[in-house]
C-alpha cells in the first residue's frame, strides 16, 4: 500500500496496464474520492463552528462597548471625563488591550484572542466610543459574510449527499437493493 497521504494512483495504473481489474481500481478511486469529500465536509462544519463561536464572543464585545457608550452618551460639555463602568469594559486601558475573538477550528471552543489596541491615542469622546463601536460592527458584518461563503461551499460538497438521499426516496426499491448488498458485505467482511 502506498504511503499515508500519498495516492496509490501510479500503483493503479502499473496494475491496469498489467491487467488489472479495473472495477477494483474504480472502486477504490472512488472510495478515495468519497473519503476526501467527507473530510471536506467535517472541515467546513469545524471552520463554521469556529466562526459562530468567534461572532458570539465579538458580539459579546460589542455589547459591552454599547454599555461604554450609553453610559456617556447625553455628556455636554461639562463633563471631562468619560466614565467606563462594570457593564462596559471598565477602562480605558482595556481599550487599548483588547482581546478579539478570531475562528481557529484547532483551539479550544474553536476561538483564539488576539490582543490589539482598538483606538490610537487617548479616548475622551462618545464619538471615539462610537467609531471603535462601529469599526466591531464592522468586523462582525465580515465575519457573518465569510460565514455565508462556507455555508456556500458546504451546500456545494453536500449536494451528492443530498442527491443519493432524494433518489433514494424516488427510488426505494433500488435504494433496499443497494442497501441489502452493502449490508451483505459488512457481515461477509465481520466473519472474515
Amino acid at each position: 500500500m502506498a504511503p499515508t497521504g500519498e495516492r496509490p494512483y501510479k500503483q493503479l495504473l502499473q496494475a491496469l496496464e498489467g491487467g488489472g481489474d479495473i472495477e477494483a481500481a474504480v472502486f477504490i478511486v472512488m472510495s478515495e474520492a468519497a473519503d476526501d469529500a467527507r473530510q471536506d465536509i467535517r472541515d467546513l462544519l469545524a471552520e463554521m463552528a469556529a466562526r459562530n463561536a468567534a461572532k458570539q464572543k465579538l458580539r459579546e464585545f460589542i455589547r459591552q462597548v454599547r454599555r461604554d457608550v450609553i453610559a456617556n452618551s447625553g455628556c455636554g460639555p461639562r463633563r471631562s471625563k468619560l466614565v467606563f463602568e462594570a457593564g462596559g469594559l471598565g477602562s480605558e486601558a482595556k481599550y487599548h488591550r483588547a482581546e478579539l475573538p478570531l475562528p481557529d477550528p484547532e483551539a479550544p471552543g474553536g476561538v483564539t484572542l488576539v490582543g490589539c489596541d482598538l483606538y490610537e491615542g487617548r479616548i475622551n469622546t462618545v464619538s471615539q466610543l462610537q467609531a471603535i463601536q462601529d469599526d466591531l460592527k464592522d468586523r462582525l458584518d465580515s465575519l457573518s459574510e465569510l460565514g455565508e461563503m462556507e455555508s456556500l461551499r458546504l451546500q456545494i460538497a453536500m449536494r451528492p449527499y443530498v442527491q443519493a438521499d432524494v433518489d433514494a426516496l424516488e427510488h426505494p426499491e433500488e435504494d433496499q437493493r443497494h442497501r441489502g448488498v452493502d449490508h451483505q458485505k459488512h457481515q461477509v467482511g465481520a466473519r472474515a
